[in-house]
């Protein structure tokens, strides 16, 4: 569709919107602003004008910097804080956070017919769950956990070779498993396994009830994370969407056998629809990886040479996205490069004057062309 030279050049975020819809993207992506997309599509459905689908993140695991809740804690006191938090999903208080934030986002498009699916969350930190189960909540239930399996203490002990006097003296221990083998470390997986269970519950039922029309993703699953999470996905088959940020290393064309390897895994064990909440491709001769502002960006051994690759390269990826059937949607990462002291990176649709990568848009226009052809022909 040809940009839409009658949208107010004044509304700069709508540049974006038509020059997306030009280069063929048919929806707005997780990190999107909410609010003010989903005033737009009333203005033109008003209009009688074509709109653009969306999607949102919620974040829920976000609202812990506010201390609303536990993190969720090791023996030690560390916490599982920061950009991949993950909470305590046990504590009544993660439950009335993640509601009132479900709630509070819903209002914005509830019973909006071009709003199609919410995630629940966004790269959550699985490494080593089990050795984090000491907050307090969490290390109460995993007491409970540990009572059901062993009723008494001395059945714990003689399978874990240790002498606790009670269950009350194990807790004030706060123990972990030495190793990663062994009756310790196998109960602790499977309490693991129980946390993440109520994580999903948690976060698929307060969505559900502040929006019963819409579709719910699980956690955007980070690549970097698969060894941790990948072993549990299939509690993700409650949710309507199991969710995969993926960027491809391009070794090779296209996602690579690897990668489309993790994928049809993914499906395998869910039995639900894959969708990949981010994906892009950098290239060196953007000038974004000389170190001249920001230090080195991880994106770097991602980089292709150059843009003409680039473009090529990213046709290859959207291709192979669409070519795998379980696969219902990809987001590209991002409209704008990152050009700034805190980050320099090749991810964008644009420079970060907002100029266009001509070779990546008229590729990426290009396959998406194709693919609304092949999709007609279905």
């Amino acid at each position: 569709m040809p940009r839409d030279s009658a949208w107010p050049k004044r509304r700069k975020s709508g540049v974006r919107w038509w020059s997306g819809r030009g280069w063929g993207f048919n929806g707005l992506a997780g990190w999107h602003s909410l609010r003010r997309y989903a005033r737009y599509n009333q203005e033109l459905r008003e209009q009688g004008r074509a709109t653009m689908p969306q999607f949102a993140v919620l974040n829920y695991h976000d609202c812990l910097r506010h201390g609303e809740f536990d993190l969720l804690t090791d023996c030690r006191g560390r916490q599982k804080d920061g950009e991949h938090g993950f909470p305590d999903p046990f504590d009544p208080r993660f439950e009335a956070s993640a509601r009132k934030r479900a709630e509070d986002q819903a209002s914005l498009v509830r019973g909006d017919p071009d709003f199609v699916a919410w995630f629940v969350d966004n790269e959550i930190g699985f490494d080593d769950l089990h050795r984090f189960v000491w907050s307090p909540h969490c290390g109460r239930a995993l007491i409970e956990f540990l009572r059901e399996e062993y009723p008494q203490i001395s059945s714990l002990n003689a399978r874990w070779c240790t002498a606790f006097a009670s269950y009350e003296a194990l807790a004030a221990a706060r123990p972990e498993p030495p190793l990663d083998r062994g009756p310790m470390h196998e109960d602790f997986i499977a309490f693991a396994r129980r946390l993440y269970q109520r994580y999903v519950d948690v976060t698929l039922r307060v969505t559900r009830e502040a929006d019963p029309d819409h579709l719910i993703a699980s956690n955007r699953h980070n690549l970097g994370g698969l060894p941790h999470w990948l072993p549990n996905i299939d509690l993700c088959a409650a949710y309507d969407l199991v969710a995969v940020n993926l960027y491809p290393d391009n070794q090779a064309a296209g996602v690579g056998p690897s990668g489309l390897a993790i994928l049809r895994e993914v499906a395998r064990r869910t039995g639900k629809p894959v969708i990949v909440g981010e994906w892009s491709v950098p290239a060196m001769d953007s000038g974004l990886y000389g170190q001249k502002k920001a230090v080195l960006d991880w994106s770097f051994p991602q980089a292709v040479p150059t843009q003409a690759i680039r473009a090529r390269q990213a046709a290859h990826i959207a291709a192979d996205f669409f070519n795998e059937p379980y696969i219902v949607g990809a987001h590209w990462f991002i409209y704008g490069d990152f050009d700034s002291p805190e980050r320099e990176a090749n991810r964008g649709l644009v420079r970060s004057d907002g100029r266009p990568w001509e070779e990546l848009v008229r590729s990426l226009t290009s396959v998406h062309g194709d693919m609304e052809a092949r999709a007609k022909q279905r």
